[in-house]
């Protein structure tokens, strides 16, 4: 029985060429290969593609293991005997004859099986080498079946042979399947909560993103904002001070709220100072930790308000851990994922696959401890001037995704 494997497409003026450019690599049509559909297609022809033609695509399968070598075999043996058992085991010529025929067509078939197993490889060199390169990456093996299965499906042989072309085209992918979220500020007070594990720089970032929106014009856009801290995080002493550090450094003013009243009575009070914009501060917590997790979310519930909650997430942290840190702190609603300590990784193929595979946008990254420059809003170029081993063309992704980049 035929093993079918993944279906590929070949393009040419007519179907004899198609035939004939599949047949050169894969065997004939019915052992090495199987058509499974034909269609008319138009191809573009000469300069840039100025002079169109119609042409035909086919679709097929490979039959990587036409017969088993095993079972042609055990078919043989099984005729030999009973041919033996027929004529009482006595070899007369006629018999000898039949028997010497029988191994000759065997040795045939086993050569001819042979042969096709050389000429049908198993997978194309340069899709092996694209899955290297995205393991290199630390894409999720799911992740990278799905961009090797679109090659499979979207590229001719022809196309396949052209390394260039699928790496840029993987990029391309990969840029796509990476979401922006952009942080605004629409309604004054704007209430920006973040939230997170123990150990993600929540505290720092609050700071940065504070005194980006004081002096950065990338954040503010020439507007000035008039801006409030609250840290929820009692537990820490230092991370209280730091806060306030940095609150006394950029003039801002930093409040304490252990309950819910008290975060109520705080924004209250800032939003009769004319402040435009709050950002809060919340203890860093283990996402196993249930009743802490519900704890936090009480001091939290701010109904009628316009809160935008952010999940920060270390970029170093491993696939496994993230994917639980995002499906645990689902219940705060966060809109938009923050990725700290982007500096501290050489791979984002982890990030970029969960990300993508939980449909959750970034907003911001943060590269380091240096207050405010050391934050920046979130780019797809970004994310894919940092991968490994591609040949990467800035100039052509700026072009494609600079619109997703503030």
């Amino acid at each position: 029985m035929n093993n079918p494997v993944e279906t590929f497409r070949e393009r040419a003026s007519t179907e004899a060429e198609c035939v004939k450019k599949i047949e050169e690599r894969y065997g004939k049509k019915g052992i090495g290969w199987t058509q499974t559909s034909r269609s008319t297609v138009t191809i573009s022809n000469g300069f840039l593609g100025l002079f169109p033609r119609d042409g035909v695509e086919i679709g097929f399968i490979v039959n990587k293991q036409p017969y088993s070598p095993f079972t042609v075999q055990e078919s043989f043996e099984e005729s030999k005997a009973r041919i033996l058992e027929k004529t009482g085991n006595r070899i007369d010529a006629p018999t000898k004859t039949m028997l010497k025929t029988l191994d000759e067509i065997k040795e045939m078939l086993a050569d001819h099986q042979a042969k096709l197993s050389a000429a049908v490889p198993a997978e194309h060199e340069n899709i092996t080498r694209i899955e290297q390169i995205l393991t290199e990456n630390e894409f999720s093996p799911a992740y990278i079946k799905k961009m090797t299965d679109r090659l499979r499906k979207d590229f001719s042989l022809e196309d396949l042979d052209n390394f260039d072309l699928i790496q840029a085209q993987i990029v391309d992918w990969i840029g796509e399947s990476i979401s922006i979220y952009p942080l605004e500020i629409i309604k004054r007070p704007q209430i920006i909560v973040l939230v997170g594990p123990t150990g993600v720089g929540k505290t720092t970032t609050i700071a940065k993103l504070a005194a980006s929106y004081l002096w950065e014009p990338k954040f503010n856009n020439g507007r000035t904002f008039n801006i409030g801290m609250v840290t929820i995080d009692n537990f820490r002493v230092a991370a209280k001070e730091q806060l306030e550090t940095y609150g006394n450094y950029m003039d801002i003013s930093v409040r304490t709220a252990v309950t819910n009243l008290d975060l109520k009575k705080n924004i209250d009070l800032f939003q009769s100072d004319g402040v435009d914009l709050i950002l809060v501060d919340t203890i860093g917590c283990n996402p196993r930790d249930i009743e802490k997790m519900a704890e936090i979310q009480r001091v939290l519930e701010l109904e009628g308000s316009k809160t935008e909650f952010c999940l920060a997430i270390a970029a170093s942290t491993k696939t496994s851990d993230m994917k639980e840190i995002i499906q645990k702190f689902e219940p705060f609603g966060y809109k938009s994922v923050i990725v700290t300590k982007f500096d501290e990784t050489t791979r984002v193929g982890n990030l970029i696959s969960v990300l993508s595979e939980k449909q959750k946008p970034v907003s911001l990254i943060t590269t380091g401890q240096t207050v405010p420059q050391d934050i920046e809003k979130a780019s797809v170029v970004r994310f894919l001037t940092h991968l490994t081993e591609f040949n990467i063309n800035r100039n052509r992704i700026e072009n494609k995704f600079g619109d997703k980049e503030e």
